[in-house]
Parts: C-alpha cells; structure tokens; sequence
C-alpha cells in the first residue's frame, strides 16, 4: 500500500516495485523500473478489486461476541471515517470510500489486496520456478492504518489479524501449490509495536491494579 514500503525493500536492482494509488485506487510503479505497466498488472487494476472488496461494508468476520482480545466497541480514543457519528461495527466502507479513497488503507482489505496483487505478481513472474533465488517483498500496511486509527484495543484491529491470518493461510496454500511445499523461505518482520490504549482498558478488560493506580 506504501511506496516507501515497495521501493525501500526493492532498492535499485529489482524487476519493478508496485504500489497502490488512492487517487486511481490501482497498483502503479516508477518509470526508473519500466516506462509502462505490464499486461498482467493492467489486468489485475481493470478487474476493480478495490470495489469487490468493500461492496457489503466491513463487518465482524466473525460473531462479534466471540472478540475476546479486544475492549468495547465504540471507544472515544478510536478514531472515526469521514462521515461517520461513533466507531461501532459495522462501517460503510462502501459508502465512506466514495468521500475518502484514503479510507480503503484504514480497512484489512487492503491486506487481502496487496497479498492478491503478490499473488498475481508470483504467476507473472514465475518466482520461485526457475534456476535463481526470486525474493519477494511483500508489506501487509493495514495493520498499521487500523492500528493508528482503532488503537491497539480495538475490535477493528483484532478482525483486522484475524482476516490477515485468513489472507496469509491463502496466500502460503498458494506458493505450495506453484511453487512447492518446502521450496520456499519466508522471513517475517515488522518495523514497529504498539502499547495498549491506556483510556478505557482495564474497566473493560478487568484488568488488575499495577503498582497501586485504580482501574480506569
């Protein structure tokens, strides 16, 4: 979703490094790696998975009584889409994207796109089935977008990982497949934790007192 997060990893020597564009809501490059997009890469932007994506709104993935790791809904420190009157599930991203193309990156779908858009990307280039190493980068950004927006405590970032565990499942069942199972090498990482949202956390996660501060 972040150029800085495709060109900072690609560095000078890679084939391309993609992005994604608010504005166009498609995956775009620099014309230092190529003057025009592949085929395979206007393919994948015409078939408008941005709107699949968000056509039923975001929702629970599941139950929302089954969220156990997260507060309440609706917390007065979690931020709000443009349009909206409280953070409760479910959000119109549907709606909302219409006023705000930002709006897209503060959802998990924007993982569930970017995995795609790599999956697309293996095909194409046929990684991992010729005689070389291929290496991959791949940055899932909405973890970060929700994580700032809800906060760490939230339900949006718990159904967010809980959707990004789905997308991985898929996206690894998928270099099994193509490329084949113990073929390949995944390294994990991330640039940054967070800490828990100190508003609001212990009345609703029963939390004991630390160091004699009352719960709040």
């Amino acid at each position: 979703m972040k150029d800085r997060a495709s060109i900072l990893p690609a560095g000078h020597t890679a084939n391309a490094a993609y992005w994604f564009d608010d504005a166009s809501g498609h995956f775009i490059t620099s014309s230092y790696y190529m003057k025009q997009l592949p085929e395979w890469t206007n393919k994948f932007n015409s078939d408008n998975h941005v709107a699949q994506l968000i056509e039923k709104g975001w929702n629970t993935l599941y139950p929302l009584n089954t969220y156990n790791n997260s507060a309440a809904d609706d917390q007065s420190y979690e931020g709000k889409f443009t349009g909206e009157t409280n953070t409760s599930f479910p959000h119109a991203i549907n709606e909302i994207y219409k006023k705000n193309k930002g709006s897209f990156r503060s959802t998990p779908f924007g993982n569930t796109l970017t995995l795609d858009f790599a999956k697309a990307a293996v095909d194409a280039y046929q990684l991992g089935r010729g005689t070389a190493t291929d290496f991959l980068t791949i940055n899932c950004a909405s973890t970060d977008y929700v994580g700032h927006m809800f906060g760490t405590n939230s339900i949006e970032i718990e159904d967010t990982y809980l959707r990004l565990d789905r997308d991985l499942s898929s996206f690894f069942q998928m270099l099994d497949d193509k490329v084949g199972k113990g073929q390949y090498l995944i390294f994990l990482t991330a640039d940054h934790g967070a800490q828990r949202m100190p508003s609001g956390l212990c009345s609703s996660m029963n939390c004991p007192q630390i160091s004699g501060m009352p719960n709040r």
